[in-house]
């Protein structure tokens, strides 16, 4: 019996072509997704905002599409970690109070928080660009330590009346205004809120869209705190028109959001109940 054997030989393009087939099948198949409302796309600035750090003119320009990223100003390299002295504060953002690490990009910054509190994060990270000469000692603490750096109380006071007292960036200057706010807010309630009024004022007219998310979080916190219910939900109504749901990506962590959201409808809640004199809460 004869045995017939058949050689099938493949060109070297089909297995390409397949790929290609395949991805477009991907494609696709993403798109029909998108259009039933199985998949939220992200929105593009998103995954290219690390891009507009590196390069602060970076624009990209297409025959249907322009996008014109958006800024978070001058590329900072030290990141200051801030955290709530309180009672609420949970043990992940307390343990990383007052530390100072480098990086490039927002997300860098934010993978650093990590809470706990169900009820969100009221953790701020201030970016420095650290072009004085204490701060550049610092970064080259970090860079030996290969490590975040632990800063005191007097270590903070002592980065920012060495920076107040050399020539530094808009960004900085800006940046070390918010920290002294945050620090004082105990000894001296009344110059907090003019400071903290002056760094909003600055940050949303500027490119300092990290400054003004912290700035927008303690402010929100503190006028709260001290019982500022009506100012501190103007604060957080306006926090919600400056960051919006699509793009708080970019700047800010789920946590720090989730905080924001629950202050906010804590506070409508509070007003509609002193509002309602008979006392009765309404449900």
């Amino acid at each position: 019996m004869t045995a017939v054997f058949i050689a099938l030989i493949i060109p070297e393009e089909v297995p390409s072509l397949l790929a290609v087939l395949g991805l477009l099948f991907c494609w696709e198949l993403h798109d029909v997704e998108v259009r039933q409302g199985r998949i939220q796309p992200k929105n593009l600035q998103a995954y290219l905002i690390a891009l507009r750090t590196e390069l602060p003119s970076l624009r990209i320009d297409l025959p249907s599409l322009r996008i014109d990223l958006p800024t978070v100003g001058a590329r900072p390299t030290l990141y200051l970690y801030m955290a709530r002295n309180d009672p609420r504060t949970c043990r992940l953002c307390r343990a990383a109070h007052a530390h100072v690490f480098s990086g490039r990009t927002p997300w860098e910054a934010g993978a650093r928080i990590r809470c706990e509190d169900p009820l969100g994060c009221r953790c701020v990270i201030i970016p420095l660009e650290g072009r004085w000469p204490a701060a550049k000692e610092l970064s080259d603490r970090l860079n030996s330590q290969r490590g975040p750096v632990q800063l005191s109380e007097q270590d903070i006071h002592d980065l920012i009346h060495h920076g107040r007292g050399g020539k530094i960036t808009d960004h900085d200057q800006l940046a070390l205004r918010l920290l002294n706010a945050m620090l004082l807010e105990e000894t001296n309630p009344q110059a907090v809120l003019s400071w903290y009024r002056q760094a909003l004022a600055q940050a949303t007219k500027g490119r300092h869209t990290l400054i003004c998310a912290a700035a927008y979080l303690r402010s929100a916190e503190f006028l709260e705190q001290t019982g500022y219910s009506k100012d501190a939900l103007q604060v957080t109504r306006n926090f919600f028109r400056e960051f919006t749901e699509k793009n708080r990506d970019c700047f800010l962590t789920k946590p720090q959001y989730d905080g924001m959201v629950a202050r906010r409808n804590r506070l409508i809640r509070s007003l509609l109940y002193s509002s309602n004199g008979s006392g009765n809460w309404p449900r």
